[in-house]
């Protein structure tokens, strides 16, 4: 009988004598099967004990496996045929690693899905938070530039109310009508405050158009000869003003004269200046032109402050003031004013050189006995309070208060004031009929802001 295509071992055949009895040996192949497919792939792993064959009829041993008759048959020769016979132990621990991996992908393609799925609510979730922010912010920005529109409306009202105050305080102290009880207490006017403060103005006004003509002239020259530069600036002249200004303001003020666009604002602030200081000192002063005499005189009106009623004071001062002989043969101002033209006209031919110093002698005169006429009303025409001018030191940081910028901006209090630019005006007054007044307790207010010059008004010099 031919072999089986189902059996890979020989055939063979019972006879009656007793086969030799054969080895059992350890096929690789035979690895499991069916029997252990349910066991665990650890103990695949590890290997499973071979199942041991044998080549004739099964019969009761120990030797043989329990499932030996399920899985051979014999035909009717007694030939022995293996059913199903087992897969390779390698091959089937392979495919089931492979079934397992592609389980594996599946889940982790499933937890890929979920994890896109729940990225895209969180990506929309923060979408909307954002969106809500901004619809929340925009009412928060609205009320931030309400709140700034606020807080400027009641800084001018306080402004206002400030002045309001101030002219009530001076109507009420011009309404007033002491009791006198000497001739010599004379309380009336003969120029009211109002009137000293338009003197005030015009002059700062007079000061601002001298400046910007001499400013105008040195310009229109340099553009005509096309000439720039520092080299020629005279270092006599520049070591006179930094006496007065400082190095470091004159170099920046050379710096910017030599620029290929030059910026005159420095020089024309440093102009005003020169006229602001001297007409302070003209109006201020009780004899200007000798310091001596008007020490003495200041310390006799601080004395009769003291020990008699102000109005007195004040009407001693008028008298002293009205019978003094002014002479003032010289001034520094003029010295300052020309070494001021020579720095930024050095390139002036020597005709438009006399012409332009004869103009600064000119205004400078004309300033001057403007200042002194200012001086008379405010030391003898005004008896009721003490009215003066006011001068804004170099350095100063910028106060609202009692300073203000030539475009009325409102800068703020920290800045630096480079130099005042203009007159301001102030009055103190008591209301005490007492003696043995101190000056130190009038009531003071400010009645026209002082000009300056800031320095935020130029970028930092890049030396």
């Amino acid at each position: 009988m031919a072999e089986s295509p189902l059996n890979p071992i020989p055939s063979l055949k019972r006879n009656g004598s007793t086969p030799p009895p054969s080895k059992p040996f350890h096929n690789p192949i035979l690895l499991g099967g069916e029997a252990r497919a349910n066991d665990s792939a650890e103990e695949r792993l590890e290997g499973a004990t071979p199942l041991t064959t044998q080549a004739f009829p099964p019969s009761p041993s120990k030797d043989l496996p329990n499932n030996f008759a399920t899985r051979h048959i014999y035909d009717d020769q007694d030939r022995v045929h293996i059913l199903n016979p087992p897969r390779p132990g390698l091959e089937f621990l392979l495919e089931d690693l492979q079934g397992q991996n592609r389980r594996k992908d599946d889940e982790i393609l499933a937890l890929k899905s979920e994890l896109d799925r729940r990225q895209m609510d969180v990506s929309e979730k923060e979408e909307r938070g954002r969106k809500h922010e901004h619809q929340i912010g925009k009412p928060a920005r609205r009320n931030g530039s309400t709140d700034a529109r606020l807080h400027e409306l009641k800084r001018r009202c306080e402004d206002a109310e400030s002045r309001v105050a101030q002219q009530e305080s001076l109507l009420q102290a011009q309404a007033q009508t002491p009791t006198v009880v000497d001739a010599f207490l004379r309380t009336a006017d003969e120029f009211s405050i109002a009137d000293l403060c338009r003197m005030v103005e015009e002059l700062n006004d007079e000061i601002y158009q001298a400046a910007m003509n001499i400013s105008d002239a040195i310009r229109t020259r340099r553009e005509e000869t096309n000439s720039g530069g520092e080299a020629g600036a005279p270092e006599e002249a520049r070591k006179a003003i930094a006496d007065c200004y400082g190095e470091e303001l004159v170099s920046r003020l050379v710096a910017h004269l030599a620029a290929d666009e030059p910026d005159f604002v420095l020089f024309e602030g440093l102009i005003q200046n020169t006229f602001v200081v001297w007409c302070t000192y003209l109006i201020q002063s009780t004899c200007p032109g000798n310091d001596s005499v008007d020490k003495v005189l200041k310390g006799v009106y601080e004395e009769m402050l003291k020990t008699r009623e102000s109005a007195v004071a004040k009407n001693w001062l008028a008298m002293t003031s009205s019978h003094l002989k002014i002479k003032i043969e010289s001034d520094g101002a003029t010295e300052i004013l020309s070494c001021l033209v020579a720095v930024g006209g050095w390139q002036l031919d020597p005709s438009s050189k006399a012409k332009l110093n004869q103009y600064v002698r000119e205004k400078h005169s004309d300033i001057q006995q403007n200042a002194l006429k200012v001086r008379k009303i405010a030391m003898e025409g005004i008896l009721s309070s003490h009215v003066e001018v006011f001068r804004i030191p170099t350095g100063r940081c910028y106060s609202s208060l009692y300073m203000q910028t030539r475009d009325f901006e409102h800068p703020p209090d920290d800045d630096d004031v480079i130099c005042q630019t203009g007159l301001g005006l102030r009055y103190s007054r008591t209301n005490s009929k007492s003696h043995n007044f101190n000056p130190t307790q009038w009531e003071q207010g400010i009645i026209l802001k002082a000009k300056v010059l800031l320095s935020s008004t130029f970028s930092p010099l890049v030396m």
